[in-house]
């Protein structure tokens, strides 16, 4: 039996509806699924991880709200590419067209940390000696941990790739067409912010010193975003403002209304002195036309 959601979008249905929903809404499950395992089983280590969770989550709308304050919704960086719809953890019944901010993706940076925090836990990291001294060290990759790395890994990039315009299959679909939710850029620098806030938070729960480097990272990151955003979105101001002024030099002649040469009275002038011009014989005929057309128009 097929589903199909009524609505606008009753012709939607798609053979991999139940993976679509699954990308789209995997790193939300994961918050559920790490905080009841921390109240069921009173798990130090769950309650910890939901922490980091809440805690990203939180960096993440941080990143957003302050890349659209300082560059603007509309920037080429900022905002999402066109046609985005439909972009949040659950299907809408009603499909609407998003208004939010892309840059990061959170999808991205979510998936991307999770994948972190499970392959340090999976490699069994140890913090030096030396706890003030930033660092892990590292024990030998057994045959038994290469198969959950590969999937931990799987599934944070079918996250990533299914908001992107390669999801295919995976990506979001309204009335049997894949909509894309980011650009690759989103993708990249919400899963490096994920990737450094990870290991930041890791470094933590081990006691490491310097545990904050990952932040510092992940801070400077997308400071670096928000002024490459900046310059970009002044450069096309910049030259619309030369372009602006090239035309009214145009428009001047050498220096002398409506390019006259200086010298005498112009014909304008003259025509002037002796009464308005009668109008080109082209244009007695398109006066009446160009009337009756804005009166069609009202």
């Amino acid at each position: 039996m097929q589903l199909k959601r009524s609505g606008p979008t009753s012709s939607f249905c798609h053979p991999m509806l139940g993976a679509q929903e699954v990308m789209r809404s995997m790193p939300y499950t994961a918050y559920i699924a790490v905080g009841s395992y921390a109240l069921i089983f009173w798990s130090q280590e769950a309650a910890l991880l939901e922490a980091l969770l809440l805690s990203n989550e939180l960096l993440n709308a941080f990143f957003k709200k302050l890349a659209s304050k300082l560059v603007g919704k509309e920037a080429r960086w900022i905002k999402r590419p066109r046609g985005a719809a439909d972009s949040g953890i659950y299907p809408q019944h009603f499909p609407k067209m998003s208004t939010s901010s892309g840059m990061p993706s959170g999808h991205a940076q979510t998936s991307a940390l999770l994948a972190t925090v499970f392959t340090c836990h999976l490699l069994d990291l140890q913090p030096h000696m030396d706890p003030d001294l930033p660092g892990i060290s590292t024990s030998p990759l057994e045959a038994k941990n290469v198969v959950p790395l590969v999937y931990v890994w799987l599934v944070a990039l079918c996250v990533m790739f299914s908001r992107t315009r390669f999801g295919g299959p995976l990506a979001v679909n309204i009335g049997g067409r894949a909509v894309v939710q980011h650009s690759c850029l989103q993708i990249l620098i919400g899963a490096s912010l994920g990737l450094s806030l990870g290991i930041s938070g890791f470094w933590l729960y081990l006691g490491q010193g310097g545990w904050w480097l990952g932040l510092v990272v992940a801070v400077l990151v997308m400071s670096l975003v928000i002024a490459l955003a900046l310059c970009l979105e002044a450069e096309p101001s910049s030259k619309q403002k030369d372009a602006s002024s090239t035309d009214d030099n145009n428009s001047t002649g050498s220096g002398t209304p409506e390019g006259g040469t200086g010298f005498g009275t112009s014909t304008s002038a003259q025509g002037s002195e002796s009464g308005p011009s009668p109008p080109a014989a082209g244009y007695e005929s398109l006066a009446p036309h160009h009337r009756a057309s804005a009166a069609n128009d009202m």
